[in-house]
């Protein structure tokens, strides 16, 4: 028998075993998996001793269980070592990296598959909301492939794209090349008070406060867009200019299109990884010494030709694993070089060894890298090392106040 009654009812406790056990032989061992009262205080040990049944304090029960998961864990570096490998099938491939494929395969001309797609809320809302415009997709187990419509067709449905902001800001900016109906957008309250305005000073809208957002047809591609707030509305329109380039919208003349981004860049890696991303697609796109990005169509072929597109793992949310890893000096849970990937957040490798050997206060600014900031102050938690994280004002601007949360839960673990 394994009790989990607090040490206060163990009197109660003791007559109760004394009303089921009594004359009967049945119970041989109990498990008193509690710690307030002591072995030598506790009237069930009492109890245990006078009718010759084996006890076992909560201490020693609670000591020999974690023993053996040490054991289990942490002993045999080879079985650890294993165990690393049979995470790696279960590692989430990349938010970003995943919707911004689903974007791109939705205005190129030919199929599109995606393998190692990250199946979350965020994605499969994106995607069912693209093909409500007529993109054709089919979701096989590791894999997704898209198929293209000739147009992007809005129907007039309210799309609820639930919490993901990056499903509404890009497909914001893709409203210059819908056709048919009003583009309805709705989302969670979360995502409600996310910054959305940029989107519509960008395409020359009066400012929405009620949801749905209705977006017009056929918007006529913005000049500028502001990058203060996110990186997400120049991704947007950077693909959004991609699909005119594509002869997706009413009619594109010119070979190339600017885009000029106002204010200083936030998240700066996810932009570049949007920008990588259409290079593999047939696309030549850079950032001028004015911020004005140029894009143009360089590979017509590639743009219509079958394409592959294999997502990374999601390198924010492994490095909580990574923490582990390093923590109890098991090794690494994955192992890519960091300058071979597309998602900046892989830079989290180089910001743990830091904060691990820094003396004082390990001082780091996550302007570009807003995500990382929950898994690294995990970590100088457990490392007992002084963090400060500074230029990331937009932690207080994500589905929470990711700001507030990590000081919050620090108060509490005083």
């Amino acid at each position: 028998l394994i009790s989990t009654w607090p040490g206060e009812h163990q009197n109660k406790l003791r007559q109760e075993l004394e009303r089921i056990f009594y004359n009967n032989n049945q119970l041989k061992l109990f498990i008193d998996a509690q710690f307030s009262v002591s072995e030598v205080e506790s009237p069930v040990a009492e109890w245990c001793r006078e009718h010759k049944i084996l006890y076992i304090s909560g201490l020693r029960w609670w000591s020999y269980q974690a023993n053996e998961q040490s054991n289990f864990w942490f002993d045999d570096q080879e079985r650890w070592g294993k165990s690393l490998q049979g995470l790696q099938p279960f590692l989430p491939g990349s938010k970003s990296e995943t919707n911004r494929a689903l974007a791109i395969a939705a205005i190129r001309r030919g199929k599109t598959i995606i393998h190692n797609p990250a199946i979350c809320e965020d994605t499969e809302v994106f995607a069912r909301a693209l093909e409500n415009l007529g993109v054709d997709l089919v979701m096989e187990e590791g894999k997704w492939t898209i198929f293209p419509p000739t147009k992007l067709y809005s129907r007039g449905d309210i799309l609820d794209l639930k919490d993901c902001a990056t499903a509404i800001r890009i497909l914001g900016a893709l409203s210059c090349v819908v056709h048919g109906n009003t583009l309805y957008l709705n989302g969670s309250p979360g995502l409600r008070i996310r910054p959305i305005q940029d989107l519509f000073i960008a395409l020359h809208l009066s400012p929405q406060t009620e949801w749905p957002l209705a977006l017009p047809p056929l918007n006529p591609f913005p000049t500028e867009i502001s990058v203060e707030n996110s990186s997400q509305f120049a991704s947007g329109f950077f693909i959004a200019a991609a699909a005119l380039l594509a002869g997706k919208g009413a009619g594109q003349s010119s070979p190339e299109i600017s885009l000029k981004l106002l204010g200083t860049i936030k998240s700066a890696p996810y932009l570049q990884l949007t920008m990588e991303m259409l290079r593999e697609t047939g696309f030549s796109i850079f950032l001028d010494a004015d911020q004005v990005a140029h894009i143009r169509l360089d590979d017509e072929n590639k743009l219509q030709q079958s394409q592959e597109i294999f997502i990374a793992r999601d390198a924010s949310a492994i490095s909580y694993l990574k923490v582990l890893c390093q923590y109890f000096q098991m090794g690494s849970i994955y192992n890519e070089n960091p300058e071979a990937q597309k998602q900046g957040d892989y830079i989290f490798a180089k910001l743990l060894n830091a904060l691990k050997n820094t003396e004082h206060t390990y001082s780091v600014s996550l302007a570009d890298y807003p995500d990382l900031a929950p898994s690294l102050w995990a970590a100088a938690i457990l490392f007992g090392k002084n963090l400060e994280i500074t230029n990331t004002p937009h932690l207080h601007k994500k589905e929470s106040d990711r700001a507030l949360a990590l000081v919050t839960a620090a108060h509490a673990l005083k």
